[in-house]
């Protein structure tokens, strides 16, 4: 449903002869970017970690989010805080543990990570129980807290947004209903005061961010180890500078295939 979704947006976009972000309302022409890194690596440790996001800072980014979750507290405590180091007190930085804590280890871990200026923690909590335990979870830390990435509809996104707890709404459009499900998602959000941060695919969600009030920043990748794609799939995409991406009046999305990567990674259904 949603890569069908943002071809039919495409073609109407095309049709009137403006970008997508303008013609759902056209908010602001340019999103901030968080770069995801730190990803768990055999053999890899808090140097290779360190060296790692010195190579974004040298490249201009000045928002990143780390993993966290696959090691215990206080060895995660201890990555988080090199890097915070590493980068400084300025610099945005989310760390995500991809559902790995029961509640107690959230509280604990959310706490313990309080003095490093965390943005957000997002997905903390296991699948099983990870939508009304957000609420003690909520009562219980002082980090904001962000999810909703593996919600569907905008009703799961709805029952999620309810329980107070959540800060920031990760909400895919490219995975799960498509554009009209997302901008749903996201009037009901503004009337929760809660911000609207999609889990990655910054081609199409850099334009849903820019029609919005309530867009907060779009996740990339840029190392082309975790994301090919972004590297070699376009001959044409948005441009990122200095941590921010830009839009321009390119109808429609504003991308342009490389075929021959089309070829190669994609798969015929038909």
């Amino acid at each position: 449903m949603g890569p069908i979704d943002a071809a039919l947006y495409d073609i109407m976009c095309k049709s009137t002869g403006l970008p997508l972000y303008k013609f759902l309302g056209g908010y602001r022409d340019s999103i901030p970017v968080c770069v995801t890194f730190g990803y768990y690596r055999e053999g890899k440790g808090i140097t290779d970690l360190v060296e790692e996001v010195r190579g974004y800072i040298n490249q201009g980014f000045n928002a990143f989010k780390i993993k966290v979750g696959g090691l215990g507290v206080e060895d995660d405590y201890n990555r988080v805080k090199a890097v915070r180091e590493a980068v400084g007190p300025s610099v945005r930085l989310m760390i995500d543990a991809s559902q790995a804590w029961d509640v107690e280890t959230a509280i604990l871990a959310s706490n313990r990570m309080y003095d490093l200026n965390i943005t957000w923690l997002e997905e903390p909590l296991q699948w099983y129980d990870d939508v009304e335990a957000l609420k003690k979870l909520k009562l219980n830390t002082r980090i904001p807290l962000a999810g909703g990435e593996r919600e569907i509809t905008r009703w799961g996104a709805r029952q999620l947004m309810e329980t107070g707890a959540v800060d920031f709404l990760t909400f895919e459009a490219d995975a799960h209903g498509g554009i009209t499900e997302w901008r749903k998602i996201a009037g009901t959000a503004s009337t929760e005061h809660v911000w609207m941060s999609p889990h990655h695919q910054p081609v199409l969600h850099s334009h849903l961010l820019a029609s919005m009030p309530n867009g907060y920043i779009v996740e990339c990748v840029a190392n082309p180890l975790y994301d090919p794609f972004w590297f070699e799939l376009y001959d044409r995409k948005p441009k990122i500078e200095n941590s921010v991406l830009h839009l321009d009046d390119t109808p429609g999305l504003g991308l342009e295939y490389n075929q021959k990567k089309l070829e190669q990674y994609a798969t015929k259904l038909i």
